[in-house]
């Protein structure tokens, strides 16, 4: 018998904490997959900063967003859901302001 009982998971800032989290955690993916280029965090940062990538890095980051999102509706956390499309909208409203910049 199923229950229809809320669940303590399923709350909006858990998902715009994770929201925020896993584009944080893919970014550090990216910099490991590329770090034979860049051998230091640091240097990472001032080749983004140098060329001007600031929008294509947080595009690029935001693609783990998916995984949460997804499987937040698989477990039928759908507040939850919400709050990492709000991050992402967040992140996308960042990158339409850099690029007009």
């Amino acid at each position: 018998m199923e229950t229809n009982r809320p669940s303590k998971f399923d709350q909006m800032w858990i998902g715009c904490i994770a929201g925020i989290i896993m584009p944080i955690i893919g970014f550090f993916i990216f910099y490991v997959y590329n770090q034979s280029w860049f051998h230091t965090l640091h240097n990472y940062f001032e080749f983004i900063a140098k060329s001007k990538q600031y929008s294509q890095m947080i595009s690029i980051c935001a693609v783990p967003n998916l995984l949460a999102f997804f499987g937040f509706l698989q477990f039928d956390l759908l507040k939850s859901a919400r709050g990492v499309m709000l991050s992402t909208l967040i992140m996308a409203l960042t990158v339409i302001a850099l690029k007009m910049l």
